[in-house]
């Protein structure tokens, strides 16, 4: 072997040396870029259910069965937090169902395409008055609707998991 040789050799292998550094420098990066993401992301989905139950968790209720009396009558509302329920969502971002607000019978439904067609339905006065509006002296169940579910549904009141929040569903005590 001539000293020249053996000065490529040494030379390559150092090269190789540098190279499997600078490898093992990216990966790691990849690893922790990739552990940053996955911080952020669960700080930002925690925040998103911190921010939503702040704001739903009055009407986080959950189901209850009519038959036992007393702890479904703990759980309701008074009328005044369904007209502010209603008032707070009149634009229809969130859909609201009333099923017997009133001696009608007949019931509040809100959604994005009744807000923008009828918004004076659901003005102060409309939800005050005594022959469409909401009775003052009565309670109400309430039920967080998630996911687009149907909020007229029944079947869907029982559902007690999280999601995007997208109706509350009022049952006439």
């Amino acid at each position: 072997m001539t000293r020249e040789t053996l000065e490529e050799m040494i030379t390559i292998g150092v090269e190789f040396l540098t190279i499997a550094v600078f490898l093992i420098f990216v990966v790691n990066f990849v690893g922790i870029k990739n552990d940053f993401a996955e911080v952020k992301n669960n700080k930002i989905v925690t925040a998103h259910n911190i921010r939503q139950y702040r704001e739903f968790g009055k009407y986080e209720t959950g189901y209850s069965d009519i038959s036992d009396d007393a702890a479904y009558k703990s759980e309701c509302l008074y009328a005044d937090d369904v007209v502010e329920a209603i008032r707070n969502y009149r634009d229809g971002s969130i859909e609201i169902y009333v099923d017997i607000p009133n001696a009608s019978g007949k019931y509040i439904h809100l959604t994005r395409k009744d807000a923008e067609d009828n918004p004076s339905d659901y003005s102060m006065e409309a939800l005050m008055s005594a022959d469409r509006g909401i009775d003052m002296n009565a309670l109400f169940h309430p039920y967080l609707i998630y996911n687009g579910d149907d909020v007229k549904n029944r079947t869907f009141y029982e559902n007690r998991f999280s999601g995007t929040v997208t109706g509350i569903a009022f049952i006439r005590y």
